[in-house]
């Protein structure tokens, strides 16, 4: 029987540094060990036997992998095991079978990327969100035990960078939908652009008037209220009754009836899909441009916050309902909150449920 003197009755300090081995007077000396091999210490001053691991397989090729959790309900949980360009399915210790063997999944990551890599629970239970830092946002979905999908996220209004100051560079569009040209006065475009979004408002709107009731107007007539851009698609005149709905034809009046269809909201978002100079490049419209950016260049424009040029964020989490993402090449002091209930909604407005961003102040 081991013996110690004076007697040690509590252990609940662990193992102490071996420094501290002759400090009688040192208090963790007192309730310390020189060595916990197997056993863990209670905060009560015993200790117990640590809990054992049951071995139910090998990694893919026995390579380096990382384990994550997913988890549907407290009766549905699965362990993600990825390794260099796969992912494979672990439910109860065991592999998920397709075919008689393993389940795979071509993910785009390499050993780097999987070391680095922060994933949040988002659109549902069956749905998981990935960042890396160094591409798009990534959305893991499961149909089946069997069944996956990896894809970037459908990210398409937003966050987007500080709005351009220079009045002397402007970018002007050849069409208000599909796909268009950009043109800017000065170098803009770079091939890192390619992919990524810019919101486009017009500098003035001398084209098109504000709406004023009881006007004359004829079919096709396009006039501005609340912000927003409207076309006259039946009626003579504006009558009493403004527009104010934000998508399709509306009737506004029903003696003599007016309709009104819904044109833009003042802003356009289009993604970049070619550079063909620094001057020149092809997008193709998500949001309908403003008959402005059209008519004359614009110098209010907004690059993508996320892009192959600026980057994309490395770390991402859920909090109150928003997605939280930061931690970008170009902005890693900037954080990007979505609208609340909607993980992949980064449009940013006024109301309190809207996207916002914020920049963590310091030097």
């Amino acid at each position: 029987m081991t013996r110690s003197a004076p007697q040690q009755l509590a252990f609940s300090s662990g193992e102490i540094s071996p420094l501290l081995h002759r400090r009688s007077d040192f208090q963790r000396f007192q309730t310390g060990l020189a060595a916990c091999r197997g056993f863990l210490p209670l905060r009560q001053g015993g200790f117990t036997r640590a809990p054992g691991t049951i071995f139910r397989g090998f990694t893919r090729g026995n390579l380096p992998a990382r384990l994550i959790p997913f988890e549907f309900s407290v009766s549905d949980t699965l362990t993600l095991e990825l390794t260099a360009g796969k992912m494979r399915v672990w439910r109860y210790g065991s592999l998920v079978m397709s075919g008689g063997v393993p389940y795979e999944l071509d993910i785009p990551y390499d050993d780097a990327a999987i070391a680095r890599l922060h994933w949040t629970a988002a659109d549902g239970s069956d749905r998981i969100l990935m960042a890396d830092g160094s591409q798009p946002l990534q959305r893991l979905s499961r149909f089946a035990l069997d069944n996956w999908t990896i894809e970037p996220a459908p990210v398409t209004n937003g966050p987007f960078r500080v709005q351009n100051l220079d009045k002397a560079l402007t970018v002007q569009a050849s069409a208000t939908t599909g796909t268009i040209t950009l043109t800017a006065s000065a170098a803009l475009f770079q091939p890192g652009h390619v992919g990524g979004l810019i919101r486009l408002k017009p500098t003035d709107n001398s084209s098109i008037p504000l709406w004023t009731g009881n006007t004359t107007a004829a079919v096709g007539q396009k006039m501005r209220n609340d912000g927003k851009t409207y076309q006259l698609a039946a009626g003579t005149g504006t009558g009493v009754n403004p527009p104010i709905h934000d998508e399709g034809t509306e009737q506004v009046q029903l003696s003599p009836v007016i309709k009104w269809t819904f044109l833009d909201d003042g802003q356009g978002i289009a993604r970049i899909t070619a550079v063909s100079s620094p001057t020149v490049a092809t997008a193709t419209v998500i949001q309908a441009l403003p008959q402005g950016v059209v008519d004359d260049p614009t110098y209010r424009f907004e690059e993508g916050a996320w892009s192959d040029l600026y980057g994309y964020p490395a770390v991402i989490e859920i909090d109150d309902e928003r997605l939280i993402a930061g931690n970008s090449p170009s902005e890693p002091r900037t954080l990007w909150f979505s609208g609340i209930g909607d993980a992949l909604d980064f449009f940013p407005g006024t109301d309190a449920d809207s996207a916002f961003t914020f920049a963590i102040p310091g030097g």
